[in-house]
């Protein structure tokens, strides 16, 4: 099955105290009416860079991003996308984060999205959901989602920046080693429930989708991220 058959969903009836969420692992089109949706993309189709910001905003703002974001990019030739994050409560005004993320894979995941029957949508990197390292008492976490024979992985770093990258093997016992403390994680659902509620009662300001997607003519099947 292609991309557009590999998404993995969870609903929840607010309503229905005694029923257990219902699952799924395909195309979003068969999914009911929502009144809102957390959608997480892996961190390895973001980069998530936290650098100091000069005190401008606006279109003067938008134009040096790209610049800003230069030293820690290797390529910059294909089509990317830019958007500043919101200032996390508590930080530093001059010290935000930038996602970038490719235009293409956006358009496509924006096209899959418009079918969704729902108010509120919201896509955020999924090490967002994961440990903030920032808060002393909590252990810093891993995410390891197995696809094929890849395992994509996630961390976070920070209140509002991560990393995530792809391995060809196994890395558990490796992780385990460089990180004795740290928890490592898979996709699961059974917490990763309890962590979309919690991110979601936050009412955290972060969308990767500043507008809800309308549905447009299909484009190319290339080029397209592992979304789940």
């Amino acid at each position: 099955s292609g991309p557009s058959e590999s998404f993995r969903w969870l609903l929840v009836d607010s309503t229905d105290n005694s029923g257990d969420p219902k699952t799924g692992h395909g195309s979003l089109k068969e999914l009911p009416f929502a009144d809102e949706a957390l959608v997480l993309i892996p961190t390895a189709d973001v980069r998530l860079i936290h650098t100091k910001i000069p005190m401008i905003s606006g279109k003067k703002l938008d134009a040096i991003l790209p610049m800003l974001t230069e030293p820690f990019l290797l390529d910059q030739r294909m089509p990317l996308r830019y958007q500043l994050l919101p200032p996390y409560p508590g930080s530093k005004g001059i010290e935000r984060t930038i996602a970038i993320t490719s235009d293409t894979w956006m358009n496509w995941l924006e096209d899959q999205l418009a079918i969704l029957p729902v108010r509120v949508l919201t896509l955020i990197p999924d090490c967002f959901l994961l440990n903030d390292p920032s808060e002393n008492e909590l252990h810093q976490e891993f995410l390891i989602a197995e696809q094929s024979e890849r395992q994509i992985l996630s961390s976070r770093e920070g209140n509002d920046w991560g990393a995530g990258w792809i391995e060809n093997c196994d890395t558990r016992a490796e992780l385990a080693i460089q990180y004795p403390d740290a928890e490592i994680r898979t996709f699961d659902w059974a917490w990763l429930l309890l962590r979309a509620q919690e991110w979601l009662s936050k009412k955290m300001p972060v969308n990767l989708i500043l507008t809800k997607p309308s549905k447009r003519k299909d484009k190319s099947n290339s080029d397209k991220p592992t979304i789940r």
